[in-house]
């Protein structure tokens, strides 16, 4: 899809990456991070999938485990 977001990176509040998706086509993205994280707040990175189509994140959802 070629406005999707084709990079994503997570930071935790220590600045830690936490996780990150590369080449991705998918408009819908689960993160499943194995175990459970704990964190005072998260940080999002998305890149721009060109450079005529701005970089969107439209829903963020996070549950405990």
């Amino acid at each position: 899809m070629p406005f999707c977001v084709k990079r994503v990176r997570v930071w935790n509040d220590r600045e830690e990456l936490v996780a990150e998706i590369v080449d991705n086509h998918q408009s819908q993205r689960r993160i499943d991070f194995g175990v459970v994280l704990s964190t005072r707040s998260l940080r999002i990175e998305v890149e721009h999938p060109s450079a005529l189509v701005p970089a969107a994140l439209l829903e963020v959802r996070c549950y405990g485990g």
